[in-house]
């Protein structure tokens, strides 16, 4: 582009350069046209009409040399208006890709912290859970020792009675043992006062 630039510059200098050529060329044409109507000399006319059609085809290289640096020129703005949309479109995808690569790391944040408060919420239920469960343990170890000691104290009971009843039968029995000792001894001394009666009466 650069040497593009350069050659636009050069053939802008030559078209000036040209064009005051040209000017001059034409103010010559239309007073040499004026004398060679006027000339008489047949060779002199197609000598300055050979000049004339020199002098066109200069001009029409003149233009042709600038329509090229005006088709030069025309594509360098166009190759700068090119160069200047990539450059958008570049920051526009730049921008593009550092928005999305911002909403992609805020939704990692906030999957993560959403992770954690599932993490929290589910440490918390599963420790909820064990208080539960130990509460429940405590209270079943409550009722079955509150339950063991109530049969303990049945069974505790049911021996007193047990003894309580064993106790009144020995006393039962000892108490007839005893009326039976004191029915035998009231026996034998009536006995005896039977025997004495009758060996007084054998005295006698």
């Amino acid at each position: 582009m650069g040497n593009a630039c350069q050659k636009c510059s050069e053939e802008q200098e030559y078209l000036e350069v040209k064009e005051v050529d040209a000017d001059d060329a034409n103010k010559e044409v239309d007073v040499e046209t004026a004398e060679i109507l006027n000339a008489e000399d047949e060779s002199s006319v197609k000598e300055e009409m050979h000049a004339k059609s020199k002098r066109n085809k200069i001009q029409e290289q003149i233009a042709e040399e600038e329509r090229k640096m005006n088709e030069a020129m025309e594509m360098q703005k166009k190759e700068e208006e090119e160069k200047k949309k990539k450059k958008q479109a570049a920051l526009e995808l730049q921008r593009k890709q550092e928005e999305e690569a911002k909403e992609k790391k805020r939704q990692e944040m906030l999957k993560q912290q959403q992770e954690e408060l599932e993490l929290k919420k589910k440490m918390e239920e599963e420790a909820e859970e064990e208080k539960r469960r130990q509460e429940e343990l405590q209270k079943k170890q409550e009722e079955e020792a509150q339950e063991l000691l109530r049969q303990q104290q049945e069974q505790q009971e049911r021996e007193a009675e047990e003894e309580r009843k064993q106790q009144e039968e020995r006393e039962r029995e000892a108490e007839e043992e005893r009326k039976r000792q004191e029915e035998l001894e009231l026996q034998r001394k009536e006995e005896l006062e039977l025997q004495r009666k009758e060996e007084l009466e054998l005295q006698r």
